[in-house]
């Protein structure tokens, strides 16, 4: 007779050996994912942390410098336009007061709540969204 796997190999006989490697493999690569290493992470203190959010961190060199830088008017308008805009400025902010001063005594409101009302309905007016 002649050798039936020569003319008609038994696959799952080879299927099984491939699942074994492929098992094998599968072992190896997650043996190799479990041992991550984790991240290297820079400890701050917390106190650092909000030193550098309330840029209380920065030199004072750096601080100093700003606090200096002033915006010099005269090389961006002419004393015409920077009367102009001063008054325009001055009148809204008596507006402003007026409408607070107001508000306080018809609705008895406290001088902050008068504020934010005052300065909501300037927004509503002034600057629709």
């Amino acid at each position: 007779m002649t050798d039936l796997n020569g003319i008609n190999p038994n696959s799952h006989i080879r299927g099984k050996k491939i699942e074994k490697k492929i098992h094998e493999e599968n072992k190896v690569a997650k043996e190799q994912e479990s041992v991550i290493v984790p991240p290297k992470t820079n400890f701050k203190e917390a106190d650092e942390i909000l030193n550098f959010l309330n840029n209380s961190s920065l030199p004072l060199d750096n601080v100093q410098k700003k606090q200096r830088k002033t915006i010099q008017v005269s090389k961006h308008v002419n004393p015409e336009q920077a009367q102009r805009i001063s008054n325009s400025v001055n009148n809204c902010i008596k507006a402003l007061l007026s409408f607070e001063e107001a508000a306080i005594k018809e609705f008895g409101l406290s001088q902050s709540t008068a504020q934010a009302l005052a300065v909501q309905a300037f927004e509503e007016q002034y600057m629709p969204s």
